[in-house]
Parts: structure tokens; sequence; C-alpha cells
């Protein structure tokens, strides 16, 4: 049976944030042209992010999911963009134009249904192009054979960098098994769709993760690129958010640096978040007046 999807969550809010401002930063002002594909889930949450904040066409732009619920809202919220009532493995398969974006946001077990629908994206995938990847984490040893996969993929990571091995403990210890995650399954990934991609970011909250990897084969060069991607590696360490008191606190600060780093408005900033407009301009209205000091 299929997990059901939770609904919006600050967490979820906070993860999907980051991920698209590391995207657009990682695009270096020049977005690939093509369509941007996510799963709707009931809420059609990301319509701000890709409407407002990335500012993508909605002729360039599929939701995609086999419930309707999440349908209906971009249906309502944003008539001109184009939904798909089923699979997104099918409309990856019939796409006519190359991908610039494309978010397999199923926060379930890497299994083969998830690997057939990223292999279908293959072909479609140009210079700079992002994949982004969002699953559960834990009991991974139901889903073989993905996970032993994976496992594999660590073992030989460990035999090539021996130094990481006192890093990450022994097999059993959660840093180990956190590093067989997102190492193995951006390797599954990469090998699945093709050798130029990197795995350029990720995160995990709650009990998801959430993988990015970027088609690098004209960017390793780019200058403006690597000092970008350089300037990123430290940043957004507390986008490993487990505790709402962390998550409240760390949409708090993105709010403010959206506000006066990136001069977004607050409809806009409210859009991109997924809050009420009155949430923002409280955040904004107590920063002004020095109550986060």
């Amino acid at each position: 049976m299929a997990r059901p999807y939770p609904g919006e969550s600050d967490p979820k809010r906070l993860a999907r944030a980051l991920m698209y401002r590391r995207i657009r930063k990682l695009w270096i002002g020049k977005p690939p042209e093509g369509y941007v594909i996510t799963l709707a889930g009931s809420e059609a949450a990301e319509i701000g992010a890709i409407r407002d904040y990335l500012g993508w066409s909605p002729h360039h732009t599929i939701f995609v999911d086999t419930d309707k619920t999440g349908l209906d809202v971009v249906n309502k919220s944003w008539p001109l963009a184009r939904t798909h009532h089923g699979k997104i493995e099918t409309v990856l398969k019939d796409l006519d134009g190359p991908v610039a974006f494309v978010n397999f946001d199923f926060m379930g077990s890497f299994n083969e249904t998830v690997m057939s629908s990223i292999s279908a994206v293959r072909s479609h995938l140009v210079p700079a192009s992002i994949i982004a990847y969002t699953f559960s984490r834990g009991h991974e040893a139901e889903h073989t054979p993905n996970w032993d996969k994976a496992r594999v993929i660590m073992k030989g990571f460990l035999a090539r960098n021996p130094w990481m091995t006192t890093a990450v403990g022994d097999e059993n210890s959660s840093t180990y098994l956190e590093a067989s995650r997102f190492l193995g399954y951006a390797e599954l990934i990469r090998k699945a769709v093709r050798k130029d991609m990197r795995l350029v970011y990720f995160l995990r909250y709650n009990r998801m993760g959430v993988l990015v990897l970027q088609d690098t084969s004209q960017l390793e060069s780019n200058r403006h690129w690597k000092a970008v991607f350089n300037d990123l590696m430290p940043e957004e360490k507390t986008g490993d958010v487990v505790a709402t008191s962390d998550t409240k606190a760390t949409i708090k600060n993105l709010i403010i640096e959206l506000f006066t780093g990136e001069k977004m408005t607050t409809p806009q900033i409210a859009s991109f978040l997924n809050l009420p407009s009155l949430a923002v301009r409280a955040y904004r209205a107590n920063w002004t007046r020095g109550a986060y000091d």
C-alpha cells in the first residue's frame, strides 16, 4: 500500500524552501530551458516556489499525482499550469521536450517504481538540469534490492576512501546508515540517468531525506558556478532539522533573509513558503522592531 501523503508541516516547508533556494543559486542566473515537473501531493504546496520564486512559465510546469486533490488545487490557484492525473513515469515517457527540474517527492521507500520513474527522465536531461528525490529514512532492509545496492556502494566508497571509516563508524552505526542512504541512493540515481549528474545538496528532516543532483557537464569548468557551489557547501546546516523549535527559528531567519537579501515582498515570501501573509507580516514586524535581536 502506498504511504499516504502527510500534508504540509513546518519541517517540510523549510526543506522545500531550502531546496528551491539552492536550485536557483546553482543555476547561476541561467536556468536551462525545459519543463519543471513535480508531484502535487494533497496541497500542491510547490505552486509558489515554482511560479513566484523560480518564475517558471505555467505552460512548462506540470503537476502530477494519482490523487486529484492537489491537482484540483493547481487548477484553481494556477489554472494555466498543466496537470496530469496519473503516474509521473507516464508523463516523462510522453514528454515532448527537455526537463529543467523534476522533483520526485515520493516520500517513501526507494523501490522499483521509484527507480523506473527516475530512469524515465534520462533522455530529457540537459546541461544544468536538476533532479530532486525525497525518501523516507528507516526500515530500508524491508525494501531490497535497492537498499542492498546502496550498502554495496557505501562499502566501495570506503574502500576507496579508507580515511572515512573512522568518521562513519561500523556498519550498524547511525552515521554509517545515513551515509549509505545519501551516497548510495545518489549513486543509484546517477547510474540510472547519466554520469554527469553530481550530488549538489542533501538534507534530512523528521524521518525524510532529500537528495538533489545536477547535470554539471558544462558547469565544472565554470568559475561562477564553482564559486557559488563552494560558497554553498557550509551553508544551510540548519536544514538538518528535527525539532519544531529549531524549524521555526530557521523559518524566521529565512524570511528575514528573503526580505533583506533577495528583496522579496510579503506576498512573494508567503507564496514561496506556503504560509499565510499574516504570518510572514508578523515575522517581519517583529524583526523590524528588534524582537529577534
